[in-house]
């Protein structure tokens, strides 16, 4: 082998690696996130409600409850959300929940949300 071939062989593998690699990279930095659980009122699943995620005023994901109160948000970038439960007439119940979802991650999230009650007056 000459040494010119070589220089050439060793750049061309060079240039492939980077190409690889930086199609790598690209995946690695459009990898989304999800966020899922159970919703319990009261102690008690919830079904047929929604969950919904804000990234600050904005929902940008939500989930029906499944009948026995799961749900997955999916495709959700890093950042903080703020979970908020509606029943299923779209009445929110409970408070809000903060989340930080990292790149790529599942957050397991249990709401555990209460109705309040009006007590009596007397």
């Amino acid at each position: 082998m000459t040494s010119r071939y070589r220089q050439i062989t060793f750049l061309l593998l060079i240039a492939v690696l980077g190409i690889f690699l930086g199609t790598a990279c690209d995946r690695l930095r459009n990898v989304k996130g999800s966020i899922g659980g159970t919703v319990f009122v009261d102690g008690r699943p919830q079904a047929f409600g929604t969950v919904q995620a804000y990234l600050g005023d904005t929902v940008v994901g939500q989930e029906r409850c499944s009948q026995s109160g799961h749900y997955t948000i999916r495709d959700l970038e890093a950042g903080t959300y703020t979970l908020i439960y509606l029943n299923a007439m779209g009445a929110p119940i409970g408070g809000e929940t903060i989340v930080e979802l990292r790149l790529g991650r599942f957050e397991q999230v249990d709401l555990q949300l209460s109705v309040q009650r009006p007590t009596s007056s007397e």
